[in-house]
């Protein structure tokens, strides 16, 4: 199962998550869902390098903003990490295992 990931002070992951997590229930820290769970966090994503020790779940999907270069809105979904240096967080030179059939879901809805 995967968790979902909100940062509490970003407006755009925290609106959707509030709208995700109205139809779940919550345990602790965690909403509880039938096919994934969701956490609003304390910090921003790109820093959440704790989030591995102290939740246990296949993968972590981080609902956030970003911007398309164009100007024109956009949904993307892409995996995290870098192939090279760690210009704005994370590990040099480390990404993040993919979850293709979990991507193609959320593209198609």
């Amino acid at each position: 199962m995967e968790l979902l990931v909100a940062y509490e002070q970003d407006p755009a992951g925290y609106n959707m998550a509030k709208f995700i997590s109205s139809d779940m229930s919550r345990d602790g820290d965690v909403f509880r869902g039938k096919n994934f769970d969701l956490a609003i966090i304390p910090s921003p994503a790109i820093s959440a390098d704790w989030l591995e020790q102290k939740y246990h779940y296949d993968g972590f999907v981080f609902l956030s903003k970003h911007a398309a270069q164009s100007g024109e809105l956009a949904l993307t979904c892409h995996s995290t990490g870098n192939f090279s240096t760690a210009q704005f967080g994370g590990n040099e030179k480390q990404v993040a295992i993919p979850h293709p059939h979990l991507q193609k879901s959320y593209m198609k809805k």
